[in-house]
């Protein structure tokens, strides 16, 4: 999740009390960051303010942009699991009968019998060839919040 809270689902924001539909929630958010690089309230990432992708979660009527340029089946996982209403969502067995994971043999996925989708190809230990360059702010390269273990890392952006 986005330090911003973008991944929130509407009634963790309202301080409502959550259950198993926030995770569903958080599966949409996932898969719709996943699929295009940005949540699905920031807008491509132009929307930089807290209070407005809070805003965004939290308004019933808000459309959710980039649905249209993907197959039907991943429209109506992401749909059913962004649900404004969490008694709505769907539950783990509703979505795991989704069209979207028909060719998913989730008996032989908890086996662990899978193969992966795909091997890269690495080279050693310090090999970062499989990931994307990108600038980095001041603040990380001279040391910033990520200075020593994971455990000592400051998360309050």
């Amino acid at each position: 999740m986005h330090a911003n809270g973008a991944a929130q689902a509407p009634e963790v924001a309202n301080c409502r009390g959550h259950a198993f539909p926030a995770d569903w929630w958080t599966l949409g958010v996932l898969i719709y960051e996943l699929l295009w690089g940005y949540t699905p309230f920031t807008m491509q990432d132009t929307i930089e303010d807290p209070l407005a992708i809070c805003q965004n979660i939290l308004n019933p009527r808000y459309v959710i942009p980039g649905l249209e340029s993907v197959s039907r089946e991943t429209r109506e996982l992401l749909l059913s699991v962004l649900m404004h209403d969490p008694f709505l969502r769907p539950s783990a067995a509703e979505i795991k009968r989704k069209a979207c994971f028909a060719i998913v043999d989730f008996p032989a996925l908890l086996r662990g019998e899978l193969p992966p989708p795909r091997v890269p190809t690495v080279r050693g230990p310090l090999d970062v060839s499989n990931f994307d360059d990108y600038e980095m702010d001041d603040k990380y390269l001279k040391g910033g919040p990520y200075r020593g273990s994971p455990t000592d890392w400051d998360y309050s952006f």
